[in-house]
């Protein structure tokens, strides 16, 4: 609670508020943020039983970050190994991109948690074909779905997979495959049904704030994974060359598909829509494919042969990282959020008369000043 909440982020203690009803929740989030509902009900529980502070919000996104640390280690073991599994954990819990949204009252931790749990039942289930599996995959998909809605792309890069695996199934599984798979769509649907009129509405709308997407707009979002440092960029990128490499020599296994299959459509679908409809290319709803790519450039750093050099890598990338993240960026003592609760105390500091404030983001200070 070092810095003060920004506008998003008392846009989601706004909607959350533990005083206003919860059939107006909806509503409420209409209003303002048209997001899926599910976050947003989880921190209004939070705050009652809590109390309605900015501390408990961003406590909340801490532990679901740590979580989504854990998860990844659970998916990495599925996918590869148990060292795959360690070594992306690790650098999740080092990525500075995570730790920001883990620090945010905003749902992207959530996000990550629930992306992470979707493609480990996916995973799962492509490795023992039962309803139990079919089942838990499409209830983490759907609340994946009901966290935000970039969680649809992510959905799209799956149903691929999964439309792959049926064509290469026997015919005499296919019927099973094919009920399995009926039973998690439905889980899905049924899911994310209390988003349905939010996603309506949402579809509708145009985000003027958010710039025309540029080849800068697309290079930006990785950027921002390795926070902004150009030589984490490098290295990333030759170790994600490594995975290529040898996912070609092993003749594309289903690991490598999986990953890269996420990575490419949730990444294209967006980037074609905000060419053809509307912009919507922001770093941060891209947060959905850092698990993936994490995962890759674990595999990458495990593939070389020797271990001085799998050492030597980890321990560069470490330095530079945690270099980046106290020294050059003194990410933990630097002011970068808008400072709305130091302005709204020094307002009632100097306001000894009691004047009438006036602003047009009313809305958003309710929170700072006398409710009201």
């Amino acid at each position: 609670d070092y810095q003060s909440v920004w506008l998003d982020e008392i846009c989601s203690i706004l909607e959350a508020n533990p005083d206003i009803k919860w059939s107006d929740l909806e509503a409420t989030i209409m209003l303002s943020d048209p997001h899926p509902p599910l976050y947003f009900a989880l921190l209004k529980i939070l705050f009652q039983l809590f109390g309605y502070t900015t501390l408990v919000a961003r406590v909340f996104s801490a532990i679901v970050g740590v979580a989504g640390v854990y998860a990844l280690y659970l998916l990495g073991k599925e996918i590869n190994n148990k060292n795959t599994g360690l070594l992306a954990a690790f650098l999740l819990a080092i990525n500075s991109f995570h730790i920001y949204y883990s620090q945010e009252v905003r749902m992207y931790a959530l996000l990550v948690l629930l992306t992470v749990l979707s493609y480990y039942r996916l995973v799962m289930y492509l490795k023992e074909n039962t309803y139990k599996n079919a089942i838990l995959y499409g209830l983490f998909t759907g609340l994946m779905l009901l966290t935000q809605f970039f969680g649809l792309f992510v959905l799209v890069s799956q149903v691929i997979i999964l439309l792959f695996v049926f064509i290469k199934k026997e015919k005499t599984h296919k019927l099973l495959f094919f009920k399995q798979l009926l039973a998690s769509g439905l889980v899905i649907i049924i899911s994310f049904l209390p988003a349905l009129t939010i996603f309506i509405e949402t579809t509708k709308k145009k985000y003027t704030a958010i710039q025309p997407t540029t080849v800068d707009t697309v290079f930006l979002i990785f950027k921002d994974f390795v926070q902004q440092s150009y030589i984490l960029l490098f290295l990333y990128s030759g170790l994600i060359v490594v995975c290529i490499y040898y996912a070609f020599k092993e003749k594309m296994k289903q690991n490598y598909l999986l990953l890269f299959s996420w990575i490419i459509i949730t990444l294209a679908l967006p980037i074609l829509r905000s060419y053809l409809v509307t912009p919507m290319i922001v770093s941060r709803y891209f947060i959905t494919i850092l698990p993936a790519f994490i995962i890759l450039i674990s595999i990458a750093i495990l593939k070389f042969k020797y271990a001085i050099i799998k050492i030597l890598l980890l321990l560069y990338l470490t330095i530079v990282t945690f270099y980046e993240l106290f020294i050059f960026n003194d990410y933990y003592n630097k002011i970068a959020k808008t400072q709305f609760r130091e302005i709204t105390e020094f307002i009632k500091k100097e306001n000894k008369e009691n004047n009438q404030v006036v602003s047009n983001l009313n809305w958003y200070l309710t929170f700072f000043f006398n409710k009201k």
